[in-house]
This record gives structure tokens, sequence and C-alpha cells, in this order.
């Protein structure tokens, strides 16, 4: 099941690309990024991360990331079973231990970059895909 709509909003990160002169004459003519997050799941009962190579694919895609110069943000998680559920319920609020089975977030990288075509290649290189997921989401600045 697919939720939400889709909502786009186009921010100015950098004024030129990088190899760029700079020597551009309207606000039309600049590049304009977007960020999108690049969300990555997967199920522990089914698969999960490798050893010592996929931590080093994990670091190669970070300085990568970096160097491209379209990293804005990047979290992972620590386990689902530290974590707490929180519900509402006319008016009342319920705390859990745990988040619910099956597929976990396990992190996210925010990247700045020119389109959606940009952001499914940079999903694609992230390890986790192999053994879950990666979900791609335009974000909303407020």
């Amino acid at each position: 099941m697919r939720i939400g709509s889709l909502h786009r909003l186009q921010i100015n990160s950098r004024s030129d690309p990088p190899g760029s002169s700079g020597n551009r004459s309207t606000q039309k003519e600049k590049r304009r990024a977007v960020q999108y997050a690049l969300i990555y799941f997967y199920d522990p009962a089914e698969a999960g991360p490798g050893g010592d190579e996929e931590v080093k694919e994990w670091i190669n895609l970070d300085n990568e990331l970096t160097e491209a110069g379209i990293k804005v943000h990047e979290a992972g998680f620590h386990p689902g079973t530290e974590g707490k559920t929180v519900t509402v319920r006319d008016g009342g609020a319920a705390v859990e231990d745990g988040v619910a089975a099956g597929s976990t977030v396990a992190g996210y990288y925010v990247l700045d970059v020119p389109d959606e075509h940009t952001a499914v290649s940079w999903a694609q290189r992230i390890p986790a895909a192999r053994y879950g997921r990666v979900e791609i989401r335009q974000v909303t600045v407020f």
C-alpha cells in the first residue's frame, strides 16, 4: 500500500554544479537541486548486514557521497529491540518496548541532487538494497 502524495519543493543548494565556470547570468539557469531521503530497510529475521567487506562498502559510499558534495545528512539506527513504539488513541498514550516485527528502518541518507534519477542511482549503491530495500522520498524543507 502506498501512502501520501507528491510534494515538490526545489531548493537552490549550490549556485553552480561542480566543474562549471560559475558565470551564470540568471537565476533560471542556475542548477536547481532537490533533497531526497534514501531510507534503507531490512528484515532481521530474513537477512542482515554482512561482515567486514560490507563495512568497507559503507565507508566507500559515505566517502563518495561526501566527495560529490551531495550528502546533507546521514544516520543509522540502533536495533529495533532498543527502541520504543508510542501510540495515542482516544486521548491516551501507550508506550511499548521495541518496534513492530518485520521490516525495520536501519538508517537513511538525505542527498541534495538534481533529480530523482540521480537519487535512484545512488540508492542502488546502498549495500542494504541487496538484502532489504531502499525507499526514496522527496524531502519537503519547512
